[in-house]
């Protein structure tokens, strides 16, 4: 059966373990990267297809660190689909972490706070 729900997190740690631990695409990096691809193949099926699902990365990395303004630092996977989101589409406008909270925030219908950083991800809603 699908699950229906208003909201779920599911934080994959191991890849951002496995980042610090081997190095960012190393062999042993790649391989946990393909494992957590397959339990997000597993998990989606079961999630109403009138979900939104936000799938994301904390940060990017090099060597075994994070912590400079590199784009390999900087960069991050940020895949969204579900109602009202456009279909194979890019997402034109820069992205921040920050911008998750209030993107969220949007698609649940609730107030944005005056003191959030971050902004909603406009253009990848239909219109």
């Amino acid at each position: 059966p699908k699950a229906a729900c208003d909201f779920w997190f599911v934080y994959f740690a191991s890849i951002d373990v496995a980042g610090h631990m081997f190095g960012w695409m190393d062999a042993d990096y790649i391989k946990q990267v393909t494992h957590v691809d397959y339990l997000i193949g597993r998990l989606l099926p079961v999630i109403d297809e009138d979900t939104t699902v936000i799938i994301h990365s904390d940060h990017g990395g090099h060597d075994r660190d994070h912590g400079t303004e590199m784009p390999e630092d900087m960069t991050i996977p940020y895949m969204v689909t579900g109602p009202n989101i456009k279909q194979n589409y890019t997402i034109q406008s820069p992205v921040s972490l920050l911008d998750t909270t209030p993107t969220i925030a949007h698609i649940l219908n609730i107030p944005q706070h005056k003191d959030w950083e971050g902004k909603i991800i406009g253009d990848m809603f239909e219109a």
